[in-house]
């Protein structure tokens, strides 16, 4: 089963982060199908593929990009090289765990009307400056993210933006994910708008459930660019954002609505009081929000046909420190080793993966870090 996913990883200019990626699949997944879609530098793309041609992964590719290639026309273009059943996306910063994968094919496998599956994504907050910079340093977190389970198009596209939450991370099925991203790939360059728009266009091709068990570990840290509230928040007056915005909804009454009874005007004007609840709801004060919508539906494919709105990644979550969230796993498991593996990359990489650090004192290293955290029974239960 494992063969039949592809892992994407995007990444540019990174080389460090890579490193400690390309030791993790090492360790913990060197056997899966793995495209690396790389848009850095020349001396940078160079060391890159000279890690990944040093190391013993088994099923790798790099694919070379320009550097000025926007991030969701190299997702599809990477998306178009997948021979696999079902594919997932892996961050050079983040990952993905084996065991997780294996749990979300074997539940699109098992039910055919889900377009894609994820487990529990955390985060873990490694400096407490980055995007999760509310949470203190070297605390755990979960990501929001919830099954999206109704079975009309529209009905589900409505209730995704109203309560919206990323889909990026999951298991797709490979048609699912063609479509969803290539059509926001055509619709907008823009990177924000990309991101919340293929959530909802992801939905529009199949449910998403949610299954038991961890899928993979988001870290936060002082080079973490993910700001998408606070981003948007600077950018919706600016007509730029407008255009983009009236594109991509665009896109998305013309697929909520596919094979409905439902005119376009009627799906439009739904979705959009759809996105006008969500952007309330994130922050913008109600004045503004009518006054963008009203920009936006003056917009080309708004006033000529349709339009809707996204809404915006709701990173809001209570802060915990690794021993509550922990207590989650279940002990003596895989994830348990994935994640406390991942963690310690996340502490101790800066200072070890090829920096002259031989495996043993890395692992040492590793272990020492276990031996620091503050519950005695995760530590016990991890190791």
């Amino acid at each position: 089963m494992q063969q039949f996913a592809t892992c994407i990883i995007p990444t540019r200019n990174r080389l460090e982060f890579m490193r400690r990626t390309i030791h993790f699949l090492e360790t913990k997944n060197k056997s899966s199908n793995i495209i690396i879609a790389d848009s850095s530098d020349g001396e940078i793309c160079s060391a890159i593929t000279a890690i990944v041609d040093n190391s013993i992964l088994e099923n790798v590719i790099i694919l070379h990009f320009e550097e000025n290639i926007g991030f969701y026309e190299k997702i599809n273009a990477t998306i178009n090289q997948v021979k696999t059943k079902y594919l997932y996306f892996m961050a050079d910063d983040d990952f993905i765990f084996l065991s997780g994968v294996l749990k979300c094919v074997e539940e699109l496998e098992h039910d055919k009307t889900l377009a894609a599956a994820a487990g529990t994504v955390y985060v873990y907050n490694l400096s407490g400056t980055g995007p999760h910079s509310k949470y203190l340093p070297h605390s755990l977190s979960t990501y929001p993210q919830k099954s999206e389970l109704i079975e009309d198009r529209l009905l589900r596209s409505i209730n995704h933006i109203e309560k919206y939450s990323a889909t990026f991370y999951s298991v797709y099925r490979l048609d699912c994910a063609q479509k969803a991203f290539g059509e926001i790939a055509r619709r907008t360059g823009h990177m924000r708008l990309a991101e919340i728009f293929s959530s909802a266009y992801v939905l529009t091709t199949g449910r998403r459930r949610i299954v038991d068990g961890t899928f993979g570990l988001r870290t936060s840290h002082d080079q973490a660019g993910h700001r998408t509230i606070v981003q948007m928040k600077d950018e919706y007056r600016e007509l730029q954002f407008v255009e983009n915005f009236s594109a991509a909804l665009a896109g998305l009454v013309q697929l909520a609505g596919k094979d409905t009874n439902h005119k376009d005007v009627t799906v439009y004007r739904t979705l959009l009081e759809a996105c006008a609840k969500y952007l309330r709801r994130v922050g913008i004060g109600s004045n503004e929000v009518q006054r963008f919508l009203r920009d936006v539906s003056r917009t080309a494919d708004s006033a000529l046909k349709w339009g809707t709105k996204g809404a915006l990644a709701d990173h809001v979550s209570t802060l915990e420190r690794i021993a509550e969230p922990a207590a989650k796993l279940q002990a003596g498991t895989p994830e348990i080793d994935e994640m406390m593996f991942a963690i310690g990359l996340c502490e101790l990489a800066p200072l070890g993966i090829n920096h002259g650090v031989t495996d043993a004192e890395f692992e040492a290293q590793l272990q020492a870090f276990f031996d620091t955290l503050p519950v005695a029974s995760f530590r016990q239960q991890s190791l």
